[in-house]
């Protein structure tokens, strides 16, 4: 493809181990990606807070009361989190080590119904400590079921999470004049987590290549190492397929999360690339922004 491609731009949240505020606009200005945060949207109670009286917003929120707990916890807004009945989802758990039981609150559990790596520092707070302590130190009243079994198994069992966040353009492809679409959005895996920025000529030729830039990073219970680009390329024309590339010259490497960018020869063969390639699928198969903006008439996914 050879659309003006952006130098820099700004990734939004990527799912680090507690939820952020989310970004309310973002812009797109010469090219570049250009956050504007006129506001943001409060984690906590959802509302729309100017963003420089956030900190001051989120403090409220966060301040430890005598009995140890935060104020408010960070959930889902309403509309996003589990609809259905709760019938036969543990409520009750038990810490081990003092043998008190402590209710998990309904809006927690329907989000991480809803999404299970919301809360992956895997701690939650006991009432007999205190304190928040380690889901494998507790186990649901009601099916003995350890925390920390049962919360892993929703992060399987939901697999690839791809999270769409914003949208734009970048102008003109040189060689055929079609308007450069962009895409943009988070992911989580139960083994990694990251961001996505996708990019291409959208009404184009088949010869255009759609570029999609990866952070990725693992993580684990409250250890999260640092961020690495990873490039891979979907090929429209022959026989469609995503292929690693060097993310090296590619925006993922001048963003500020990132550590560095591999090549494609490092990503090629690791279980990091392999990760990728399974996450950009899933991103061209989820996030519907991309044949509506994209990739038109988008065909059936398939990894190298």
């Amino acid at each position: 493809m050879d659309a003006r491609r952006p130098t820099a731009y700004a990734w939004g949240q990527v799912g680090e181990a507690t939820p952020f505020a989310s970004v309310r606009h973002f812009g797109i200005e010469r090219g570049l990606w250009v956050k504007a945060m006129p506001q943001v949207r409060c984690p906590f109670c959802h509302e729309y807070v100017d963003a420089d009286e956030y900190p001051t917003h989120e403090a409220r929120h966060t301040e430890v009361r005598p009995d140890g707990q935060r104020a408010d916890y960070a959930t889902l807004p309403p509309g996003e989190r589990e609809q259905g009945d709760l019938v036969g989802v543990p409520r009750v758990y038990v810490h081990r080590n003092c043998g008190v039981a402590t209710g998990m609150p309904e809006g927690v559990i329907r989000t991480y119904l809803a999404d299970p790596y919301r809360y992956m520092t895997n701690r939650t707070f006991c009432d007999g400590c205190g304190d928040h302590v380690p889901f494998e130190e507790c186990s649901w009243t009601e099916t003995g079921e350890n925390l920390q079994a049962y919360m892993d198994e929703l992060r399987t069992a939901r697999g690839i999470m791809v999270l769409p966040t914003q949208e734009g353009e970048l102008g003109q492809c040189e060689c055929c004049g079609c308007t450069v679409q962009t895409v943009q959005g988070t992911w989580r895996t139960p083994g990694y987590n990251g961001g996505y920025f996708m990019y291409g000529a959208a009404g184009g030729s088949d010869r255009h290549v759609v570029r999609i830039d990866l952070l990725l990073r693992r993580w684990a219970a409250g250890q999260n190492g640092a961020y690495l680009g990873v490039a891979a390329d979907w090929h429209r024309s022959g026989s469609p397929a995503i292929v690693l590339a060097d993310a090296r010259d590619r925006p993922v490497a001048g963003s500020h999360l990132a550590e560095r960018g591999l090549t494609g020869h490092e990503a090629s063969g690791s279980e990091l690339g392999q990760a990728a390639l399974a996450v950009a699928a899933a991103i061209l198969r989820e996030d519907g922004r991309v044949v509506r903006y994209v990739i038109p008439e988008l065909p059936a996914a398939r990894s190298n």
